[in-house]
């Protein structure tokens, strides 16, 4: 079952279009291998350009707390999924994961849906690869970490506790090395014209060796 929250104006094909944005009520129901699991596994895998696992693409839009999707004309053209949690005593809002067909990038989707999910949280935090999503980050926060200052103790905080949460262990850059073992979009890392030598060069991050960023956006 899904409900229909709001509409989306993309371009598709170079044409102008308004897709839906629905709230999944029953993502395990929803995303069953007699419905639409196979809809979303081709999506997320022509998002990303890489043969991404059915297993960590079906966690993803099942596990989380909230699920959405871009639709148009029964096909799915994004996902984002959210849930939220208390870190040091604030409650944060954590992007659990998002994709979007190339098609369709840069209209501001992947904004429009996090907004909706924000309700008292100041903070959002995240991980990725990818350059876009940090700077997605930056047009709907008022500060992204990490970035070129030192992080208030506070961010610190939250970082390692988000970490923690994850399963991970986090530097003191904000990496998690090594996280996914290797490059999630295989031969096609996404880049940006700024934001990507900020992660090679500053952030020391191996694309190929599978590190990711936590992002923490204030907002």
């Amino acid at each position: 079952m899904k409900i229909k929250i709001d509409e989306a104006p993309v371009i598709l094909n170079g044409a102008p279009c308004i897709g839906d944005i629905n709230k999944i009520i029953n993502p395990k129901e929803f995303f069953a291998p007699e419905n639409n699991l196979e809809k979303i596994v081709s999506m997320v895998r022509k998002s990303f350009g890489s043969e991404m696992e059915v297993e960590d693409i079906y966690n993803h839009v099942t596990f989380p707390e909230r699920i959405y999707l871009l639709e148009f004309d029964e096909e799915i053209l994004a996902m984002a999924s959210y849930s939220s949690r208390n870190f040091s005593g604030h409650s944060v809002l954590i992007g659990e994961g998002a994709a979007i067909i190339p098609e369709v990038q840069a209209n501001g989707v992947f904004r429009k849906i996090t907004n909706h999910n924000f309700i008292n949280e100041k903070f959002i935090v995240g991980k990725t690869q990818n350059p876009h999503i940090y700077r997605a980050f930056q047009k709907f926060c008022r500060e992204v970490y990490p970035n070129s200052f030192p992080m208030p103790n506070l961010i610190k905080k939250i970082s390692y506790e988000y970490a923690e949460y994850l399963g991970y262990k986090l530097d003191d850059l904000g990496i998690i090395r090594g996280c996914y073992g290797k490059c999630l979009y295989g031969n096609k890392m996404p880049m940006h014209k700024n934001i990507t030598k900020f992660f090679e060069e500053d952030l020391k991050m191996n694309f190929e060796a599978g590190d990711a960023l936590l992002l923490i956006g204030v907002r």
